[in-house]
């Protein structure tokens, strides 16, 4: 799939060209403003060995937070399935403006 679109509507030259200038590695340590990460643990898309942690710990904008569950964008819980990421981000976006 990234091949096919990423690459062709982006305009890079190739996968690895888009991965390596889509990664976070290469923004982190300039995000300016509080910012809040959320990435589960089983998410296949991206896999928490691909995650810079060390340069989100570094930079004090950062909030990352690392859950076991939830795979791509689907932080559900529940046995009647509900988002439940709603309510951290309401919290930090709280904790910043007081």
């Amino acid at each position: 799939l990234e091949e096919q679109l990423m690459v062709k509507i982006g305009g890079y030259r190739d996968v690895n060209e888009y991965y390596e200038q889509s990664s976070s590695v290469n923004h982190v340590d300039n995000i300016a403003i509080p910012f809040l990460a959320i990435n589960s643990l089983d998410d296949r898309i991206t896999p928490p060995q691909g995650i810079p942690v060390e340069k989100f710990a570094a930079n004090p904008n950062i909030a990352l937070a690392l859950v076991p569950h939830g795979g791509h964008l689907g932080f559900l819980t529940g046995v009647k399935p509900k988002i439940w990421f709603i309510r951290p981000i309401e919290e930090f976006v709280a904790a910043i403006l007081r």
